[in-house]
């Protein structure tokens, strides 16, 4: 588990077939649309 503080950018990246992914948020679900923030794919050119 890792936790990221208020503020920062996180993501998560399946890196096999058929891996599941679990997410936990402190909003509510009626406010995570409020908090979201999008990234081209390539912003951080990570794995290259």
């Amino acid at each position: 588990m890792v936790h990221i503080p208020a503020g920062y950018a996180n993501a998560i990246e399946s890196l096999e077939t058929n891996s599941k992914l679990i997410s936990f948020s402190t909003l509510p679900l009626s406010d995570v649309s409020k908090d979201d923030v999008r990234y081209n794919s390539d912003y951080w050119k990570i794995n290259e």
